[in-house]
């Protein structure tokens, strides 16, 4: 007959052994221990604030936040600042990055007497909307007027044409391999009496030469500005504003923050007049705006970033420094980023 007890004393042996190990090392991390990250994507300059949530963790000491390759534990940054907000919930700034895409997201914390690594996430960098080059021409009494954007490689441009005369239109503008939509145009008495028009055309591969003309010859200003755009999408049409016509005496425009992403650029336009003439003043972007490219003369254009964390608004409007304008029209939209 088998001693019970010599049978059951290795397995009782290897159970102590396995208690002891288990005692003396640090929770391990299992398959469970998830997280999410919100918002799941930013700009490549980092910046971006964001909600690090867990399943079945628990968060504690002072955690770490890496970014790189979850499966090769390849850390190419961490988070210059996390905050424990609870055992299953921390926040962070994201880290610049040198390239643009998706990377993997985790935490490392301390938990007992050990170390302890989350499962990973998936955080998007994303290059913003950026200024390439612009142009602009302002050829008074011509009927056809152009103007050269020098770039090399796929660019958004964005194209506005201002001219004077009620009986006057634009046609559609042109350019070799490039098919341009118009997003806004005048109607009626127009801008007392200037004409203001916008289109856009995507992919354009540059250098190209814009043209535009007019359906007759015109004795006052013909303006054409052009503006080449990295790294954006389609114009956001949803997002067009303007003021409405004729001229206002205070032209300011505003844009909700919900309405925003952080690499967004907004693209806008001012006209402004006293009694005879057009006036060289400036825009003036709203809290949290970053001044992108410059004013045009003739009238104004200009791009405004959107920051890592849009304000709760925004405001575009303009000013004059001889302090004679009287009568004003701003246009302004987002361009969101690709």
């Amino acid at each position: 007959m088998f001693d019970l007890f010599l049978l059951l004393t290795p397995i009782l042996l290897l159970g102590i052994v396995a208690l002891l190990g288990f005692v003396g090392c640090g929770f391990q991390p299992t398959a469970a221990e998830d997280i999410s990250i919100s918002p799941a994507s930013g700009p490549l300059a980092g910046g971006t604030s964001v909600t690090i949530s867990g399943s079945n963790t628990n968060f504690s000491g002072a955690p770490t936040v890496n970014f790189g390759n979850r499966q090769t534990l390849t850390v190419t940054a961490t988070a210059p600042s996390a905050t424990l907000v609870s055992s299953t919930q921390l926040t962070a700034t994201t880290p610049p990055s040198t390239s643009a895409g998706n990377v993997d997201v985790w935490v490392v914390y301390t938990y007992q007497s050990g170390t302890d690594a989350t499962g990973a996430a998936t955080f998007t960098y994303y290059a913003p909307v950026s200024l390439a080059t612009e142009s602009a021409l302002d050829n008074a009494g011509a009927k056809t007027i152009q103007t050269t954007l020098n770039f090399s490689g796929q660019k958004l441009v964005v194209v506005t044409l201002l001219w004077g005369g009620t009986t006057l239109a634009a046609n559609p503008v042109t350019a070799p391999g490039a098919t341009f939509t118009q997003l806004y145009a005048t109607t009626g008495p127009g801008l007392n009496p200037q004409q203001l028009a916008v289109f856009f055309a995507s992919n354009v591969t540059g250098p190209i030469t814009i043209t535009a003309n007019l359906t007759t010859n015109s004795s006052v200003d013909f303006i054409i500005a052009a503006s080449a755009y990295d790294n954006a999408a389609d114009p956001d049409t949803a997002s067009v504003q303007k003021t409405t016509l004729p001229f206002v005496a205070s032209p300011t425009l505003s844009f909700p923050g919900a309405n925003l992403a952080p690499g967004d650029l907004i693209y806008a336009v001012v006209v402004g007049r006293n009694t005879a003439s057009a006036l060289s003043g400036k825009l003036v972007p709203g809290s949290g705006l970053t001044s992108e490219g410059t004013n045009i003369t003739g009238f104004l254009a200009e791009d405004f970033s959107v920051p890592s964390t849009p304000p709760p608004s925004v405001t575009i409007s303009a000013s004059d420094s001889t302090g004679t304008a009287t009568r004003w029209f701003t246009f302004a939209m987002r361009i969101p980023h690709a």
